[in-house]
């Protein structure tokens, strides 16, 4: 892997060329961006090329080197990544002090010694005081990666003492072929999954993992035929869909995955009621057939309605204790309307 191998980001990718071979490395970035668009591959590249024993070219790593080498595997002692542990809600103080006093000790492999912070907007109130500390005075040899979806949850003290690079969405078009190419997708799974996945290859490739063009497929025939009656067998095949996961937290971000499908197929059916043009997001165009069937018997005013409801129940799924209950309260909603 190097630069020129990631998809997309040429903006990032020219930023840091530009820094790489002029040498004039700030003492650290937020990389943000939507979930699922590379920056933590990028902030994996970055540090392989500040401490590449056999550069290829100017800028991109060898891949091969004892350094490169060690950096992919996540053995190298000079880079320490912090990432929110499972079943947590937030990155606590302790771990950013453990960042404090490993960045006080020099680097032993390397001149630079790499501190790469995962879902950094989950860092909790004590522990961004704790990390504006070393922001403010770092420690010489030092880089801090901080990677966010969002700026708004960054503190301001934060976000002025680091230089923000922005990570874009990846056209769908190129979604689709590093599926195809990737993963050996069928051309219709593959455009369905990269339609969905907004430009993200994290989310397309969890999105393939998890066998979602099938489930989707069985959800429409589901949505098209459903009744008042239906909502509570429908609820609980959903929710065994995702009966394997194991948090609570995992739980309620397939349901938002599923909620986020209710969506595309009412949306789906808004688009042939109102004869809007395509634009590219129409997602189940295998089932174009019966979808046009179903919205002869849906009004505009409902089916807009529906909409309203499903990015309500959306945007309430993380404050909702009883999930099941919410989806059944939602389809029952829906049937009736």
């Amino acid at each position: 892997m190097s630069f020129k191998n990631i998809l997309g980001q040429e903006y990032a990718k020219d930023v840091f060329r530009n820094i790489l071979q002029k040498g004039s490395l700030a003492h650290a970035y937020i990389f943000f961006g939507p979930g699922g668009t590379g920056k933590s591959l990028f902030a994996n590249e970055v540090t392989k090329s500040l401490n590449c024993i056999d550069m290829d070219g100017d800028v991109d790593p060898c891949d091969k080197c004892i350094s490169c080498r060690k950096v992919d595997s996540g053995t190298s002692s000079d880079v320490i990544r912090i990432s929110l542990e499972k079943g947590r809600k937030q990155i606590g103080i302790d771990e950013v002090r453990t960042l404090q006093g490993s960045a006080a000790l020099k680097p032993v492999e390397s001149d630079l010694k790499t501190f790469i912070i995962n879902d950094t907007d989950k860092l909790s109130e004590e522990a961004f005081n704790c990390l504006l500390k070393t922001l403010e005075e770092p420690p010489p040899s030092t880089l801090i990666i901080l990677l966010v979806n969002s700026m708004d949850a960054l503190p301001e003290t934060i976000v002025s003492r680091c230089q923000v690079i922005r990570f874009f969405s990846l056209p769908v078009n190129l979604v689709n072929s590093y599926l195809q190419e990737q993963f050996k997708v069928e051309k219709d799974i593959s455009e369905w999954i990269s339609t969905l996945s907004g430009g993200s290859i994290g989310y397309a490739t969890m999105i393939n993992d998890e066998g979602l063009f099938k489930k989707n497929e069985l959800l429409v025939e589901r949505l098209i035929k459903l009744t008042v009656e239906d909502n509570f067998n429908l609820s609980q095949e959903i929710h065994s869909w995702f009966a394997g996961k194991e948090t609570p937290e995992e739980k309620r971000s397939c349901l938002k995955i599923v909620l986020e499908l209710f969506l595309s197929f009412y949306r789906d059916l808004l688009i042939i009621k109102t004869n809007s043009a395509d634009d590219g997001r129409y997602l189940n165009r295998t089932q174009r057939r019966v979808m046009e069937f179903k919205a002869k018997s849906c009004s505009v005013d409902s089916l807009i309605t529906i909409i309203d409801q499903i990015i309500f129940a959306i945007n309430n799924v993380n404050a909702n204790a009883n999930t099941s209950f919410l989806l059944e309260n939602l389809l029952t909603n829906i049937a009736s309307i």
